[in-house]
């Protein structure tokens, strides 16, 4: 009651909201920004009588008889005067396009082309001052011009540029005789041919960043905030709603009342940016609480590779494990490349010194050596000089007991040939401590086995199985011989567990020497994981691309594939390791092999790059040691006055101090080698000074022979000037 002092009044109540918005919805996806890139080429195709019925490289020839029935082409070569025609009688010799008076009409050559042509530079020849040429061009079938020719030499005359009309083009040409006495060769027709190209090009520096934020609460009275982090130094957006607010972070402008966006907006980061994570983060905001919710895109960033594979040099490691049978049969007496009798057995010796030379002279070798007859001993590991010393001192006497240093050896007897126990002492081989970019495995007999045949007859013989896991496990290379006439294929076959069964008969022993330098092979060994970085979650390899081939884990043959055909390229996709192997033999100069990778993390985002293979078959490298005073500075003009002009492949700064380096491009021109490419190898601290920058492009990085470098390459003229500089230097522009 009103004024009664024993009732209480109420006490005021405040409310407080302590419930937060629900967090927003967020994503951000950012994406290499691709584009289409239209390339016309123009490819000059010369048409002679080396490939004039050829049919697959845009042009078909055709030759008719004067009555107009399919005649034959003709060729002539080795005198003044070759070229092609139409084989037949008529006027001038059967082989030339002639002239029948009595008929009144001429042979013809008809040139198709696959593309239109605007010209054809074309020569002639056995055709005399007094002779004359029709041409008639033709368009989807129809005439549209028609040229006469007159005059020439009698041996070969031109070229000479033929158009028709107005400047008209025309997808046929016709070649014929107007006369009598008119005959004679077409010595040569070239014509460009024009092809499209048409590519998906990344644009390296610019990206599609696509955003999304939406309130979760369509109704409510929150507002909306967006903010990108992670933005790289130097970075811009085309889009005017995005607001740089200092240390990588952008805001996005959200209109007010808006409670959802998705748009896509365009990134311009610096030349050369390497990886960055971009972050998204969503406020939704009731003027008392709010919630954030983030979302984030790291991008997959990758270098090219380029390892060096050198014959002659000093960075191949090979293991190289030999199973020789010395059974009686390997003393008999042959004859060796001279006409000198000698025995298998020191023929195959021989053989495998050569071999052991010509592996150590690609660099470090160790040899297992495994001899067999009807029991078996593996000798074990050796450095090549002792293995080669071992084998000097090996000997089989007059009783066909093969002997060390003319004394016994413990294990082995004489009588039979035992691939089983053969094999099963090569299995006891241990790599431990002898691992090699490249195993080759040698396995020579000169005859059957005729002990324990029955368990390593077929595949499926519990040896073979375990022979063939271990070649899988162990080897690279299983090469499988057969020494002398007497040696049977079917069961080396057996041995040769590796694809293919491809064993290697030396029926004539005095070539063993030769078929086994041929198998001498250099491998250079790299992994391109080291060459991605970044990205969200697992990157993984989706596939690569040789010769223009694109392979995926599933069609990658497992044998592996030669490059640009030669060598032997083996991929793992799983780990990202590689080897090449080839041999001298197939390479002339020195060249680069080159493959592409394609990778992609979890989130989508890919990469690709290039792994470089540098067949290096003279080892020719000139490193120029360069060390300054702390804080002092060289011009490379010095270099060049002291005699290193046009040889220096390296420059090498790594003595401990702080050096500091001027390059002008006068003095890389006069400089570098053939190759245009100089290493610049340095210390951490030490400087480079590109003393004028507009002559260099700032062209990423480069992993050589497993170190980092920055490229920077020549501008204009000077483009095919490399430099790599050692990312611990220093680079001043």
């Amino acid at each position: 009651k009103a004024g009664n002092p024993s009732v209480p009044s109420e006490p005021a109540v405040f409310i407080v909201d302590t419930t937060a918005p629900n967090k927003p919805i967020v994503s951000i996806d950012v994406e290499n920004i691709h584009v289409e890139k239209i390339h016309v080429e123009e490819i000059t195709t010369i048409i002679d009588s080396t490939n004039v019925k050829d049919t697959t490289n845009g042009y078909k020839i055709t030759a008719y008889n004067q009555n107009g029935t399919g005649a034959t082409i003709s060729t002539v070569s080795g005198t003044n005067h070759d070229g092609f025609g139409v084989t037949g009688a008529s006027s001038g010799d059967n082989a030339e396009i002639g002239y029948d008076s009595k008929t009144k009409s001429s042979e013809k050559i008809k040139v198709e082309f696959e593309k239109d042509v605007s010209s054809i530079d074309l020569s002639f020849a056995y055709k005399n001052s007094t002779e004359n040429a029709v041409i008639k061009f033709y368009k989807d079938g129809v005439l549209i011009d028609t040229q006469t020719h007159s005059g020439g030499t009698d041996t070969v005359d031109g070229p000479y540029t033929f158009k028709a009309k107005n400047g008209m083009v025309f997808d046929q040409v016709e070649f014929s005789a107007p006369g009598k006495d008119d005959d004679y060769l077409i010595h040569k027709l070239s014509f460009i041919k024009t092809q499209t190209i048409i590519t998906d090009v990344i644009v390296e520096n610019e990206y599609n960043v696509d955003i999304s934020a939406a309130l979760v609460e369509l109704a409510g009275t929150e507002t909306l905030t967006v903010k990108i982090s992670g933005v790289p130094t130097g970075a811009t957006f085309e889009s005017s709603d995005v607001v740089d607010k200092g240390n990588g972070v952008w805001e996005v402008t959200v209109p007010a009342g808006t409670r959802s966006l998705n748009e896509t907006l365009k990134m311009t980061v610096p030349q050369n940016t390497e990886e960055f994570n971009l972050t998204i983060t969503a406020r939704a905001d009731d003027g008392a609480n709010y919630t954030e919710a983030t979302a984030s895109d790291a991008i997959v960033y990758a270098i090219d590779d380029t390892t060096t594979l050198s014959f002659g040099g000093k960075e191949s490691t090979s293991n190289l494990l030999f199973t020789l049978d010395v059974s009686g049969s390997m003393n008999d007496k042959v004859k060796d490349s001279s006409g000198v009798y000698t025995t298998r057995f020191e023929l195959s010796k021989a053989s495998m010194i050569e071999t052991i030379n010509a592996y150590k002279a690609n660099g470090t070798t160790e040899v297992n050596l495994t001899l067999f007859n009807s029991t078996a001993k593996n000798i074990g590991w050796m450095t090549a000089d002792d293995a080669i010393n071992y084998l000097n001192k090996l000997t089989m006497n007059s009783n066909d007991n093969i002997r060390y240093e003319g004394k016994a050896i413990s294990g082995l007897e004489t009588a039979g040939t035992d691939y089983y126990d053969g094999l099963n002492a090569t299995m006891g081989i241990d790599f431990a401590g002898h691992s090699a970019d490249n195993t080759a495995a040698y396995f020579l007999s000169d005859g059957a086995p005729n002990e324990n045949t029955s368990k390593t007859d077929q595949d499926s013989d519990q040896t073979i199985i375990n022979w063939k896991n271990y070649v899988n496990t162990n080897i690279d290379t299983l090469f499988v011989i057969g020494v002398g006439a007497g040696a049977a294929s079917g069961p080396l076959k057996i041995i040769q567990v590796e694809d293919g069964d491809k064993v290697i008969m030396v029926k004539d022993e005095s070539t063993l020497g030769d078929a086994l330098l041929n198998t001498v092979t250099v491998t250079v060994a790299g992994t391109v994981s080291d060459n991605l970085f970044g990205g969200d979650g697992v990157i993984k390899i989706d596939s690569i691309v040789v010769d223009g081939k694109e392979y995926t884990k599933t069609t990658f043959p497992t044998a592996g594939l030669a490059v640009d055909g030669d060598g032997k390229l083996v991929f793992d996709f799983d780990t990202g390791k590689y080897t090449y192997n080839a041999k001298s033999s197939e390479f002339t100069t020195d060249t680069m092999k080159t493959f592409e990778v394609h990778a992609s993390d979890t989130n989508g985002d890919t990469a690709s790059f290039h792994v470089n293979l540098k067949v290096d078959i003279a080892p020719n490298e000139t490193v120029t040691t360069l060390h300054t005073p702390d804080n002092e500075s060289i011009d490379l003009t010095t270099l060049i006055n002291n005699n290193y002009k046009g040889v220096t492949d390296v420059i090498d700064m790594t003595d401990g101090k702080i050096n500091t380096l001027k390059i002008e491009m006068k003095d890389i021109v006069d400089l570098v080698d053939a190759d245009k490419e100089l290493i610049i190898k340095g210390d951490l601290g030490d400087k480079v000074d590109l003393d004028k920058p507009s002559d260099w492009s700032n062209s990423g990085k480069e992993q050589v022979d497993g170190i980092n470098y920055n490229v920077y390459k020549g501008i204009g003229t000077n483009s095919t000037i490399k430099l790599l500089i050692d990312d611990d230097i220093d680079v001043t522009l």
